[in-house]
This record gives structure tokens, C-alpha cells and sequence, in this order.
């Protein structure tokens, strides 16, 4: 996971743009079904990333679900969202959970005046 092309905590001014790009490598687990988590863990709880969302190409939502439920694809770095955070500390995560194991990685974001 990187946020604004970094996978170090970063700081951002307030009004600064985030963006949010994932990569992953499937390995011999490619094919294999799993649940495919984008999470923004914020200051009033975690928001998940909601394809399914009206607003194409999708939102943040408060409350943990799964992003995406797919075989595990391989990606090079994938951009997700592109938004103007609030202030505050926030830790984004990308995770993929299968077969009764998470596999994750997490980047810190903090937004100050």
C-alpha cells in the first residue's frame, strides 16, 4: 500500500490531496478466493472503501467490510481513491484475508493545519 506514492508515514497539510495506490503479489495463491479489505482506521472509527458504492468509483463507508470479494489477482500498483482528507491521524490499510489468514500492510497518514 502507498499513500501518495510512499509506503512511510506521511504528513499532509490541510487541503492536500491523498492518494491511495495498492500492489500485490498473488504467488501460489493466485486464483484463490478472498476477501480484498481497503480501511481508513480515522479519529470517529474505520471507514472501508466501498466499490459498490453509488458514487462511481466508489466511497468511503463507516464500519469494516470487505472491499471486494474475488479470486486474488496479481497487481502493479493500482490507484484507488484520490481525496482531500479531513484533519486528524489516520492509519490506511490494505488487507486480504484467506483462508483463516490476513495478510496486510498499513501506512500512517497524519493531516495537520
Amino acid at each position: 500500500m502507498a499513500a501518495n506514492g510512499s509506503g512511510l508515514p506521511i504528513r499532509l497539510s490541510q487541503g492536500e490531496p491523498l492518494s491511495i495506490a495498492l500492489a500485490l503479489e498473488t504467488g501460489s495463491f493466485q486464483g484463490r478466493r478472498a476477501d480484498w479489505y481497503v480501511v481508513a482506521e480515522t479519529p470517529v472509527g474505520p471507514y472501508h472503501f466501498d466499490l459498490a458504492f453509488a458514487s462511481a468509483p466508489g466511497d468511503w463507508q463507516p464500519g469494516l467490510q470487505p472491499t471486494l470479494v474475488a479470486p486474488l489477482v496479481p497487481l502493479g500498483r493500482l490507484k484507488v481513491d484520490e481525496s482531500v482528507p479531513p484533519l486528524g491521524s489516520y492509519t490506511l490499510t490494505f488487507a486480504v484475508s484467506l483462508e483463516g489468514s490476513v495478510y496486510l500492510d498499513s501506512v500512517p497518514v497524519d493531516v495537520i493545519p
